[in-house]
C-alpha cells in the first residue's frame, strides 16, 4: 500500500475524479468540495487530500477542509488494510482530524481502527440518507413562473437564506451572515425566483453541474418537509419526481 498526501488539488482530482463520478450520489460531498477547490484553492488553503494505492490502482481517497471532518471513499469492497495505511499516514504527518464522514461501513471501520490505534474515543454523531433523482415528470404542480433573479430581489434572497437555515435545523441565523451570503451571489447568473401573483415565493441557485442527475444528502432526523421560504403561505410550484433511496443509512459521521 502506498500513502500519498497531495499538495495540489489537481493531482488528487486526476487520481480520483473518474472513481468519484461513478457513484456521484454517495460521493457528492467530496466531489463538490474538490471541484470548488479546483476552481479556487484559496477557499481553503489548509485543505488536505490523501490517496492510498496498490498494484491494482486506487484503494482509498480522503479529503478534509479543517476544521471539518475527514471525508473517506473507496471504490472497492470495504477492507481494513487501506484504512490502516491512511491512519498511519495521517499520524505520521501530524494531521489533526476531528472526525470522519463516509459510506456507513467504511466510516465505521475507520472509526473503529482509529480508536484501536490511537486510544481515542469515538462517537457516532449523525446518520445521513442519500437520494438520487433518476426520473422527472415535467408536469408542474401549482401556479407561477420561473425567472432570473435580479438585484431588486436581494432582500427576498437574504430572507430565503435565513429561512433555509431555520428549516434545516441550524438555529436562528445571523442576519449579517445571511446578507453576506446573498450578496456574494451573482443573482443574474445564478439566482432563480418563482413568481406567483406578482410576489416571489421561491428562490433557488445551482451549485454545480451533476453528471448523472440531481443529488440530495440530508440528515433524516433533522430534515423538515417544507419549502425554504413561503411568505404567502403556499409552496412554490414543483416537479413530481421519483427518488431512489440508498440503504439506510447511506453515510455516517463520527466525532473523533
Amino acid at each position: 500500500m502506498q500513502f500519498v498526501q497531495h499538495r495540489r488539488i489537481e493531482t488528487f482530482m486526476e487520481e480520483t475524479l473518474l472513481h468519484l463520478e461513478k457513484d456521484e450520489a454517495i460521493n457528492n460531498l467530496m466531489l463538490g468540495i474538490a471541484l470548488r477547490l479546483q476552481q479556487d484553492a484559496s477557499l481553503c488553503p489548509d485543505a488536505v487530500c490523501f490517496t492510498i494505492r496498490d498494484e491494482d490502482g486506487l484503494a482509498l481517497a480522503a479529503l478534509m477542509t479543517p476544521p471539518e471532518k475527514l471525508i473517506v471513499y473507496s471504490p472497492r469492497e470495504v477492507s481494513a488494510e487501506p484504512l490502516r495505511c491512511l491512519i498511519q499516514g495521517v499520524l505520521d504527518n501530524n494531521v489533526s482530524i476531528s472526525g470522519v464522514i463516509g459510506p456507513a461501513k467504511l466510516a465505521r471501520l475507520f472509526a473503529d481502527l482509529w480508536a484501536h490505534q490511537t486510544g481515542s474515543p469515538v462517537k457516532l454523531e449523525m446518520h445521513m440518507r442519500v437520494y438520487e433523482l433518476r426520473e422527472v415528470n415535467r408536469e408542474v404542480i401549482g401556479e407561477g413562473r420561473l425567472r432570473t433573479a435580479e438585484e431588486k430581489d436581494l432582500e427576498f434572497v437574504i430572507e430565503a437564506v435565513a429561512q433555509f437555515q431555520r428549516d434545516a435545523g441550524f438555529g436562528e441565523p445571523d442576519p449579517e451572515t445571511c446578507a453576506a451570503m446573498a450578496r456574494s451571489r451573482n443573482l443574474r447568473r445564478n439566482g432563480k425566483t418563482n413568481d406567483r401573483q406578482s410576489s416571489s415565493v421561491f428562490v433557488g441557485a445551482p451549485r454545480r453541474d451533476c453528471f448523472y442527475g440531481c443529488r440530495r444528502q440530508e440528515d433524516p432526523q433533522r430534515h423538515r418537509r417544507q419549502p425554504s421560504i413561503h411568505p404567502e403561505g403556499t409552496a412554490a410550484p414543483r416537479l413530481r419526481h421519483k427518488l431512489r433511496s440508498r440503504t439506510q443509512p447511506a453515510s455516517v459521521g463520527f466525532r473523533i
